[in-house]
């Protein structure tokens, strides 16, 4: 995008440390079979998957038109799904999330700041 609104750049940056976040929680986990038995660190990396999903929310719809490639409506599933059925997520799926999706998601996030 050629033209960042100050709100979107704010968003966009909080999003990127939201992810990062979660980075640095998941890191020291070796699976998702850990995870599961890691209560509090589970917690911070679901708490922060809704985070992202809000900040979403927050993004002008201009913003989210012109940047068809990033997934918005997925990550605002996430949260629901985060949010709505806590008790009923599956972790094998947010520890391939945070593994296999959220460092291309930064990278996106990034390549947009600049």
């Amino acid at each position: 995008m050629s033209f960042l609104s100050e709100k979107d750049a704010e968003t966009l940056e909080r999003m990127l440390d939201i992810s990062r976040k979660i980075q640095v929680f998941a890191q020291p986990v070796s699976g998702w079979e850990e995870l599961t038995e890691d209560e509090l660190r589970l917690d911070a990396i679901l708490m922060n998957f809704i985070n992202l999903g809000e900040c979403v929310s927050r993004l002008s719809q201009d913003m989210i038109a012109g940047t068809p490639s990033v997934e918005w409506r997925k990550i605002k599933g996430m949260r629901n799904i985060v949010a709505h059925d806590y008790w009923g997520v599956d972790v094998e799926m947010v520890w391939q999330i945070v593994q296999d999706w959220l460092p291309n998601f930064s990278d996106e996030i990034s390549r947009l700041l600049k």
